[in-house]
């Protein structure tokens, strides 16, 4: 924190030497009125960035407070969605996989009571909800 102050008002300072208009010159005392100047300047500066601090910070400190009251509400709503999904997801490959299995294992046997015996053995068609809509593209003879 001092390492960080310091660095400001040591860019302060040099902001303030390249931005205050030269003062006019008095008798005896000219560099020490410009330098009074720069101090001024970076004082004000520096009153400005503190006074806009304090004043940022209790909106900082709510709308952190804020985040954490909220955060076990979004996590509960993510772990239950992330549950459902996994479930759906498990459906999903339950029924590609049987799928696949019995259309590896039962499409080419030619004999009725071996295809029916394997079909029993692979396919679930009670198990499994039908698809509901045609998907156009996709069909068995593309294979």
């Amino acid at each position: 924190m001092v390492h960080f102050c310091s660095l400001v008002l040591g860019i302060l300072s040099v902001f303030g030497l390249c931005c205050c208009a030269p003062s006019p010159q008095e008798d005896k005392t000219p560099v020490l009125s410009g330098l009074l100047d720069v101090a001024t300047a970076v004082l004000q500066i520096a009153d400005s960035l503190l006074t806009a601090t304090n004043a940022t910070a209790p909106l900082v400190l709510g709308g952190l407070k804020e985040m954490a009251d909220t955060a076990p509400l979004v996590f509960g709503f993510a772990k239950a969605f992330a549950e459902v999904q996994q479930e759906k997801n498990q459906e999903v490959f339950d029924t590609f996989f049987s799928s696949f299995r019995c259309e590896l294992s039962c499409k080419n046997e030619k004999d009725s009571e071996k295809k029916s015996a394997c079909e029993q053995k692979f396919c679930k068609n009670s198990d499994g909800p039908e698809p509901q809509e045609d998907l156009g593209n996709v069909s068995n003879t593309d294979v």
